[in-house]
């Protein structure tokens, strides 16, 4: 009687057991189908930086919401984002937000310069620029006023002559070799400042990108999956590229030459008029505020 009943039992508990088996691979399969890729950031990528696949690793996640997911760039949707700049800084190992690259703009995406330029009279001019003069941190959108400074060369001071045209008070000039209080129109007025100097020269230029140094880093690449191959890692800034006219675009390649520059950056142009700083305003400040 017994062996009668087991045999059903153990059939039983062999199908139960198949059925569970089952549903276990079922459950596991259907939470493959849930795993996506979502590009990771190697390191800080700032503001302003054309995406590229060089700058991300890969991730496989799952378990999110499709909400959630719908938020950040997956791997497969990286290419429509690609070459577009970012409107804020990823941090290193975060994901890649769809809302932290700018796409409304389809030129923005081009590798040619030229077609970023605001008027198409306007040349892309691109200027020597190091950590200490521009900082590690300027983007493109940037503005830059160039400050050009000019030392001790073959002159040591600067002479400008007028031709007075009408009466006037010269209280509000610089420094006369001459002083005239009241000058009477047809004099000569000739102004002498002793260097060294600095003016800002070009205030609010555009940046139109940032060229940085490409240190060779062995790391995983985003584009590999898991594969280590040889990854570009941004270093110091070297270049800034510009969008100035005809006529600036002299101005700096005189200042380029002939001095040093230094490049204070802010995002949005502030225009104003700069008188300039000489050594003769240095000595003025220096005796003010002696006692």
């Amino acid at each position: 009687m017994k062996n009668r009943f087991r045999l059903p039992l153990l059939i039983v508990g062999l199908v139960g057991a198949v059925i569970v088996a089952l549903g276990v691979v079922f459950v596991l399969r259907s939470k493959e189908t849930d795993v996506v890729q979502i590009p990771v950031a190697v390191q800080d990528i700032p503001a302003g930086t054309a995406l590229d696949p060089s700058l991300f690793r890969r991730e496989f996640v799952a378990g999110l919401e499709p909400q959630t997911l719908a938020a950040y760039v997956t791997v497969a949707e990286f290419p429509a984002y690609e070459g577009f700049p970012l409107l804020e800084t990823v941090p290193a190992n975060a994901p890649l937000l769809k809302s932290q690259v700018r796409t409304d703009d389809a030129n923005l995406r081009q590798n040619r310069l030229t077609l970023l330029l605001s008027d198409p009279a306007n040349l892309v001019y691109p200027i020597p620029a190091n950590a200490d003069l521009v900082g590690n941190y300027v983007v493109a959108g940037d503005r830059v006023d160039v400050i050009f400074s000019l030392s001790r060369m073959a002159a040591s001071e600067l002479v400008h002559t007028e031709t007075i045209t009408a009466t006037g008070d010269l209280s509000g000039t610089a420094r006369a070799a001459t002083p005239t209080p009241t000058p009477i129109p047809g004099s000569v007025v000739t102004t002498t400042l002793q260097l060294p100097v600095a003016k800002v020269i070009l205030p609010d230029v555009l940046v139109l990108r940032v060229e940085r140094e490409q240190i060779r880093s062995s790391s995983t690449s985003f584009g590999m999956g898991t594969e280590e191959e040889a990854r570009p890692v941004e270093g110091d800034v070297l270049r800034l590229y510009l969008e100035v006219t005809r006529e600036q675009a002299e101005i700096l390649s005189f200042a380029v030459n002939n001095g040093t520059l230094n490049l204070p950056a802010r995002a949005e142009p502030a225009g104003g008029h700069s008188d300039g700083f000489t050594w003769d305003d240095f000595v003025d400040g220096f005796f003010e505020e002696r006692e």
